[in-house]
Formats: structure tokens, sequence, C-alpha cells
């Protein structure tokens, strides 16, 4: 890192390219360049690129080469910091910001980091506390809070370095109250001492400190009684304490070998009850961003999370992150077997989604990456088996998630439109109503210009049963760009049918009929009546019919028999005529041809 910044500093010094330094700096930029483009998995063309751009001040470059290392490779917590600060000084408006507070998003996607969650809370109580003082916030102290709770979360557990992130947040907090001292503030920031105190870390004893103040200011009478609990906190975490600063002293003396930490973490494991699962978890990552190239961590992990965690999510996740360190193809493969047996266990089948996805996409980046070996076809054996797999689970896809990843995949990544449209004729088997589905099927056909496609598409659609409001607007605005007053004429024809019929999707795609079956409100009149208990008195007309009821029924069966027979004699029929206010839609008639498929929702009569 330093002779490529040393060699870009020298560019920098010769940038007009007339003396020897400017020209070797610009044959060596050239030269890395050359790497890169010829070989995207060179690492090190990768970091000095970024080195020996850095000092030129061609941002837009250097930014450039970092995003083409970040799809590639997982950048260190110091690159990360490097790239966030350049962004830093850049970034003059709430949206540039924002793209600052992004950039620490994707820092920590790669490791869990402290420095990196220290600068990233750092950050944003700057932003705040200088928006508070120019009178133009973009971050407010919710934000900034949310920040912090994450960082805890994440590093909280972390027994030698999590004071770094706490002190920021206690910082913060201490600073707004001596602002606002409200009594809810007050018990908010005693709970998060309360919680620190019992949480064994290295500086608990200055956080015992920190927390003394609080209550002088803010609770004087109950200081000593206060004072004393929390010290009584920190006097049962002590034997615990001791234990841990002395395996944190053999990983430092073992420059925080493997087996150092996997010594640490049998220590944890051992624990009551098998140890806590988020302070085993923080130690993996800590082990993690020692030793990411060997595998025998990451088979570790996994197995943790797999035995003791059981979030597929983050099981999938994991496995991911160890792809993209390079581990072998056939151990990535065990544990993605490995974790599908784990999964198919628990009886959540969406579960097996995300391991299906992650899957594919292991293949997916293993062609690029050895393309003797992966080729498109194992690709699509990848697909096949996974899709599989889902589609013997029931349930388990239902948006069709991982045919549309395949199906975007041949036509986009591919070019292969054939493909493309068997394996979305496969997705809408599986999830027929799903509304993204057609619209990205269309979509699909939008971009390959075919409009009778197009068209067929959304129809199919109707067909299907997916008549919702999103499929009509996006068809009629396809109209109003590439059809004409006929085919918009269509679409606005289709539209008013379904609604007629009860069959329009809305909130969703939940259908109109539904509403259509919900008992109607009555008159206010009529609801006035009930309250009142006036409808419980029967008329004079109602009395009649009642006794004549009851004739019908104390009558002989003869006379009951011919009574029936004669209400069961067709009456002539009298046409309707419609009224104004009312008009007769009977016999309303489907203009346009493709209709005739469309199942009528008509009562029956």
């Amino acid at each position: 890192m330093d002779a490529g910044a040393g060699a870009g500093a020298g560019a920098g010094a010769g940038g007009d390219g007339d003396g020897d330094g400017g020209d070797a700096a610009h044959e060596q930029l050239a030269a890395l360049l050359e790497r890169v483009s010829a070989n995207v998995y060179d690492y090190d063309a990768h970091v000095g690129l970024v080195a020996a751009l850095r000092p030129l001040g061609d941002y837009a470059l250097l930014r450039q080469a970092r995003e083409s290392m970040a799809s590639v490779f997982p950048l260190t917590p110091e690159m990360w910091l490097a790239w966030i600060d350049d962004e830093k000084r850049l970034a003059t408006d709430p949206a540039e910001k924002q793209g600052v507070l992004d950039l620490f998003d994707r820092a920590l996607a790669d490791y869990v980091s402290v420095p990196v969650w220290q600068a990233y809370l750092q950050f944003a109580v700057d932003e705040h506390d200088t928006g508070i003082e120019d009178g133009a916030p973009w971050i407010d102290a919710a934000k900034v809070r949310a920040i912090g709770a994450a960082a805890l979360a994440s590093v909280g557990l972390h027994f030698a370095e999590s004071h770094l992130v706490w002190n920021v947040l206690k910082d913060f907090e201490m600073a707004m109250l001596e602002k606002n001292p409200t009594p809810e503030d007050v018990r908010r920031v005693r709970a998060m001492f309360m919680t620190r105190l019992k949480t064994p870390h290295a500086q608990i004893d200055q956080t015992l400190q920190d927390y003394s103040p609080l209550e002088s200011a803010h609770d004087p009478d109950a200081y000593e009684s206060r004072l004393k609990a929390a010290t009584s906190m920190v006097a049962k975490s002590r034997s615990e304490i001791t234990l841990r600063e002395a395996h944190e002293r053999r990983l430092a003396d073992a420059g925080f070998s493997l087996d150092a930490y996997m010594a640490y973490l049998v220590f944890e494991k051992s624990q009551p009850k098998g140890g806590d699962v988020l302070r085993i978890q923080t130690l993996y990552e800590r082990a993690v961003g020692h030793c990411c190239l060997d595998e025998r961590v990451w088979e570790s992990y996994i197995a943790f999370v797999m035995v003791r965690d059981k979030d597929a999510g983050k099981l999938s996740r994991i496995v991911g992150r160890a792809e993209t360190f390079r581990r072998p193809k056939d151990a990535l493969l065990e544990d993605y077997a490995r974790a599908v047996g784990f999964v198919s266990s628990m009886g959540d089948a969406q579960l097996l989604l995300p391991l299906a996805v992650c899957r594919c996409e292991i293949e997916k980046r293993m062609m690029s990456r050895d393309a003797e070996n992966t080729t498109r076809e194992t690709l699509r054996a990848a697909f096949e088996e996974s899709a599989a797999m889902l589609d013997s689970a029931h349930g388990s896809d239902p948006d069709a998630r991982l045919y549309r990843f395949w199906a975007r995949e041949e036509a986009y990544v591919h070019q292969d439109m054939d493909a493309a449209r068997a394996v979305y004729t496969r997705a809408i088997e599986v999830a027929p109503t799903c509304t993204d589905l057609w619209i990205e099927y269309a979509a699909m056909e939008r971009a390959a210009g075919n409009a009778k496609k197009v068209r067929s598409v959304y129809r199919q659609a109707l067909v299907k049963g997916t008549a919702t409001e999103r499929i009509f607007d996006e068809w009629a605005e396809y109209e109003r760009t590439h059809g004409d007053v006929d085919s918009l004429y269509e679409v606005f024809d289709k539209r008013i049918t379904a609604r007629l019929r009860g069959t329009l999707g809305v909130n969703h795609g939940q259908p109109v009929s539904e509403a259509l079956v919900q008992p109607q409100q009555q008159p206010q009149q009529s609801q006035q009546l009930q309250q009142s208990g006036s409808v419980d008195e029967p008329t004079e007309r109602e009395s009649k019919k009642r006794g004549a009821r009851q004739e019908d029924a104390d009558a002989p069966p003869s006379k009951r028999a011919k009574a029936a027979k004669a209400a069961k004699a067709p009456e002539p029929a009298v046409p309707k005529e419609p009224t104004a206010d009312k008009p007769d839609i009977s016999e309303y008639k489907v203009i346009n041809k493709y209709d005739a498929t469309i199942p009528s929702h008509r009562p029956a009569t």
C-alpha cells in the first residue's frame, strides 16, 4: 500500500509528464490498468491501482477503481475507511452525505469492524451537531440513536474494543441531557448504563466512573443507593472479566492466530447453557477479520449458526461471505448441503428460499472465476436443482423469486430470450397471481422490442386472474407510448369490464368481489328505528301475513298441496324498462374479442 501511494505521489508531482518521475508513474498506472483489465481477480493490481490514483485528485476515476475492486473482493476496514474519508470531504448536501452513510453500511457487510462502527456513529453525531448549529439539520437525534443501537447490537460484546463505540454514544446522550434533561431521557440514559454495566468489558471501571455524574446531576437524593447497586453489578462480573482478560492476552501474544481464537471460542461455548450466542458470534466475526482465508473458521462459524443460532437468513449471508473469500467450490457446496438439511428439519419451507438463491449466486460467481470448470450449463443445472428443491417444498417460494432470478439471468446476462420465456412460463405455474412476476415478464419483452409479445403477456395476466390496478396501469402506459387509440381503448375496456364483474384487484390484489358481498349499510332512518327499538313491533300488515301462514300450517294436507301447486305455476314475464337513474347493464356486451375468455360473475337469477 505504501509503495503504491508513493508511486501515486510521484505521479501527482510530475503530473505534466515532462519529468522522469512523472513518466514512470504514468507507466506504472497504465500497467496496473492493463493488469486489472486482463484479470479482474488480480487483488494486488486492484490495491496498487487505488493507491496510485488516490493522490492524483481524479475522484471519479478513483471511485470507479474502488467500485470495480469492491464488486469482486471484500475490502478491508482500512480500505473502506479511506474511501469513506474521501467521500466525506466531497459531500456537501444531504443526498451526498446520505451516500456516505450508505458506504458505511456496505463496509459493515464485508467485515464487522469496531473502527468502522465508531467512525459511522461519530459521523452521524458530528452531522447532527453541525446541522443544529447551522439551523438546517438533515439527520435528527432519533437517527443517531438508531445507528448507536445498531452499533452496540453488533459489537457491544467485543470485550476489548466495544468501549470505542459506547463512548461516542454516551458522550452524545450526556450532551443532549445538558441541553434538555427531560425525565424520560434521564431514565433512558440510566437504562443504557445499567445494561452496559451488566456486560463484562475491558473498560468497565471507566464506565462506572462515567455513570456517577449522571446520578449526581439528575437524581442526587438517590445517588448513594444507585451507585451502590451499580457497584454491586460490576463486582459480580469481576470473575468473568478476569478470565476473558487472560484469553485476550493470549490472543494478542499469539498474533491473533486461528488456534488462539479457537481456544477462546471453546471457553465461551463452555459457559452455562452453551454460552451467549451473540458473544460467540462476535468472537467469530473477530476471527473472520484476522483469518478470513482459512476455511476452518468458516466451517466452524457455519456449523455454530446451524446448531445454536438457527437463523436461515444469517446462515445464507455467512455462506455467501465465505464464497467471496474464495473458498473452494466443493467446500461451499458441502456447507450448502448441510445448511439445506438443517433448514429442512425446521419445518418452515420458506427458509429454503434464501439458501436456494445463495446456491445459484455461488455458481454464478464461480462461472466468472473458473470458466473452465463452471459454465453456463452448470449454472443452469444449479437453477434446475434449486427450483426442484423449492417445488417439492410446498409454499417455499410463493412469489416465484428463484424463477424470476433465473429468467433475468437468461434474458439480460446471456441474451437468450427463448430460455427466459421458458423460465417465466414455469414461474407462472408456481405463482400465476403474482403481479410483480407479470410486470417483470412484460418488461423483458418491452426491452426486447417485441410489442406483440408484450400485449400477449398482459392479456395472459388477465386470463390467469391477475387483473390488478398495477397491471392495467403498466399496460396503459405502454400503449400510450407504443400503441394507438384502439390499443389504448382495449385496456380501458378491459378495466371497465373487470370492475363491472368484480374481478379487478385492489389493495395489492384483493378482488373487488370481496367488497360486493359485504352487507350494505342501513339507511340512517332504519338505523334510528333499530336503535329506538320500534322495529320490534309488527305492523298490521305483518300480523295478517303471519296469521295467514299459521292458517296454512294448520290446514289439512290436501289443501296445502293445492296451494303449493298453485305457487309453482309460472307467471307471465313482464319486461322491465330501464329507468333514467339506474341503467340496465344486463345486456352489456364485451366489445373486445379478447374478453371472451373472462368468465362472468353476474349473480344467478
